[in-house]
């Protein structure tokens, strides 16, 4: 009798074991589904977590509505004219135009000086730089880049930039999700295995090149509001609109190349020796420029060796074949840049931080990326037959030796 009680009491405690076990295993997976559902779905709507949505952010300046179609929708009217000539067109703008940037198109036109202007030219260029003060709000907001990096007054709101978005989603992911074979009672969150989970998975990839195709089609963007006939009309009596232009670009590109450097698991707590996750673009390169050597500019003579390749979009044939032919070009080219730099520009020296540092290289190359891609464009409207220029600037070698 003793016995069978016994034996039922064991028996009734490997059963709430088992059921434990079981309902436990069942609230992890779940919790793995659900976290990543939050993560890559693109049925996410509302969810700030979600790398889907985090592109619709990066991409909301061309939307239906963003700044930079607004000031697009507007370049595409005739310049003489007041309205639109077409009510829709008339009906779009209006809609989409903000009161703050109504009362900045007033301020301009009070600040307009030039009496040789025709009479439509006031109300135009005022326009056209209000539009472009809400295009560089949003640009500088979503690339992130520090304010000690630019003339421009770098919005101070709360506002993450796109790669913060991205490490707040992956520490949140982290957090919530629990792999395979393991129970919430005991897995402790592992860096690594998130990193192993991420790379292995092709849905993960499909959101971060999409992330990255809508970098490249806002770069692009810029790039033909530089050549468009109604801009340039704009810039002739306000040339400080094309520096503007210049410097939005090439902090927007300073941001491409610097996020390809970030860790994406930064906000993710690490065991000693564990790597964090950086991500780069499937990109061809142009190696054909042969190893550099000069003078920098530094007060003491101080040569520089270098070396470097042109990253382009895989498969761009058109900015292939553009470099291919200007090999000679690209030498002279980046000899003389090199010759225009200091020490400090390669390496690191003083107080500078290490992340300021490294955003200060990344606006170096996008500079010179900056220089040949406004060629590139004057022949080929970017976007078009997959065209988008000069990506990224692989800086292979470069020594500097002190010249005794």
């Amino acid at each position: 009798m003793t016995l069978a009680i016994l034996i039922a009491i064991i028996t009734l405690a490997i059963v709430l074991v088992l059921e434990l076990d079981t309902l436990q295993r069942r609230q992890a997976r779940a919790a793995r589904v659900s976290s990543v559902k939050k993560l890559l779905s693109a049925n996410q709507r509302d969810n700030q977590g979600n790398l889907h949505r985090i592109r619709a952010r990066l991409s909301a300046p061309l939307g239906k509505g963003g700044s930079l179609d607004n000031l697009e929708l507007f370049l595409s009217k005739d310049p003489g004219r007041r309205e639109f000539a077409r009510i829709v067109d008339r009906n779009r703008f209006n809609r989409y135009l903000e009161e703050d940037t109504r009362e900045m198109i007033d301020t301009y036109m009070a600040q307009f000086t030039d009496e040789e202007a025709p009479n439509w030219a006031p109300e135009y260029v005022s326009t056209v730089r209000a539009l472009f003060d809400a295009v560089k709000k949003d640009f500088l907001i979503l690339s992130g880049v520090p304010a000690e990096l630019t003339f421009m007054s770098v919005p101070s709101f709360g506002n993450f930039s796109i790669i913060e978005n991205i490490q707040l989603a992956l520490e949140d992911f982290a957090n919530t999700w629990i792999p395979r074979n393991e129970i919430s009672f005991s897995y402790i969150p592992d860096r690594k295995g998130v990193r192993y989970f991420l790379t292995e998975s092709w849905r993960f990839q499909l959101r971060l090149d999409a992330l990255d195709t809508s970098w490249k089609r806002l770069v692009a963007s810029l790039y033909n509001l530089s050549i468009d006939s109604n801009w340039i009309l704009a810039t002739r009596y306000h040339p400080s609109l094309q520096t503007e232009l210049n410097e939005l670009i090439i902090l927007f590109l300073s941001a491409t190349i610097h996020w390809r450097g970030v860790d994406l698991l930064a906000r993710i707590a690490t065991a000693d020796g564990e790597l964090g996750m950086h991500w780069i673009p499937k990109l061809s390169y142009y190696k054909n420029i042969p190893e550099l050597s000069g003078y920098t500019s530094d007060e003491e003579p101080t040569i520089f060796i270098a070396r470097v390749n042109l990253g382009y979009t895989l498969r761009d044939v058109g900015t292939q074949t553009w470099l291919n032919q200007r090999k000679d070009w690209l030498t002279d080219y980046f000899n003389s840049f090199f010759s225009g730099i200091e020490s400090s520009d390669i390496k690191p020296s003083g107080n500078v931080s290490r992340e300021l540092f490294e955003w200060r290289t990344a606006k170096l190359k996008a500079t010179a990326i900056h220089d040949i891609n406004s060629k590139i464009v004057l022949e080929h409207k970017f976007g078009s037959r997959g065209i988008y220029g000069v990506r990224d600037l692989a800086l292979l070698r470069a020594n500097l030796f002190v010249d005794f």
